[in-house]
């Protein structure tokens, strides 16, 4: 009865060979019984095949009761380890997402590196950046622009160790927003004039140029505007030209003449 190898759980069913021999170690011809001390582990099928059930470690003996001419073989036991099985997780690809798109489900497999048999465990999964996504469950909710790590992991259990986690990006682009110019006539004051916005959605930030450049013209004359929405979740911008126009002045007022 030759020494047991140590398996996977999720292994097919093996044959067991042994067999009786006599004093003179010729084959008695006998059949052997097998027997397993736990059979949760492994369990005896068809006579000679053992069926893996569960992680863990199991005695197989092997036992031949005798006959008319043969006195009972000494049982033979060997030790079999059943071990974990290895497992892999299939997750796709992420499709672009825009702000505003809500929520997606994740949907990811873990299978029996062996044989590609599903193994029937629950796939987590974690977002690297909480503020583009958070996630319950297998639900993914969208709350901000910009690009998260979701990482789908399967830690194992009694009879699969666990996979190795498969990580996927997630981009979520920015939303349209819409940006309204103001304030684009002004008079001059020896200060600088800047121009104002709206935006749809309300309260966005909006950053300015003027001619190409941040600062804020002073003089008269015109300068093309550049509004642009300063936001993690919404993008968008608008031209126009800022006219600052010639201050009026006022008249010095006259002095009555006095006459004498």
């Amino acid at each position: 009865f030759g020494t047991l190898l140590s398996k996977p759980f999720n292994d097919p069913n093996f044959t067991l060979t042994a067999v009786s021999r006599d004093s003179a170690n010729q084959p008695t011809g006998l059949a052997i019984t097998y027997t397993s001390s736990d059979t949760a582990i492994a369990d005896i099928v068809n006579g000679n095949e053992v069926d893996l059930k569960n992680k863990g470690s199991t005695i197989i003996t092997a036992s031949q009761p005798g006959s008319d001419n043969y006195l009972p073989a000494t049982p033979v036991p060997q030790a079999l380890d059943v071990l974990n099985a290895g497992q892999a997780i299939t997750f796709a690809a992420l499709p672009t997402k825009t702000f505003g798109d809500g929520t997606m489900t994740l949907t990811a497999e873990s299978r029996a590196t062996l044989d590609n048999a599903a193994t029937g465990l629950t796939v987590a999964f974690a977002s690297s950046n909480t503020t583009v996504a958070t996630i319950s469950g297998n639900i993914l909710t969208i709350v901000g622009g910009g690009t998260s790590i979701i990482t789908a992991t399967q830690a194992g259990n009694d009879n699969f160790a666990a996979a190795t986690p498969v990580p996927q990006t997630l981009t979520v682009n920015k939303a349209a927003g819409n940006i309204v110019l103001g304030g684009l006539a002004q008079a001059y004051t020896g200060t600088a004039r800047t121009a104002t916005a709206t935006t749809t959605p309300s309260g966005l930030t909006v950053d300015f140029t003027y001619d190409g450049g941040v600062t804020a013209p002073i003089n008269v004359g015109t300068y093309a505007v550049v509004g642009t929405i300063n936001s993690q979740n919404y993008s968008g911008s608008a031209n126009g030209n800022l006219v600052i126009s010639k201050a009026e002045q006022t008249r010095a007022s006259e002095e009555p003449i006095a006459v004498f």
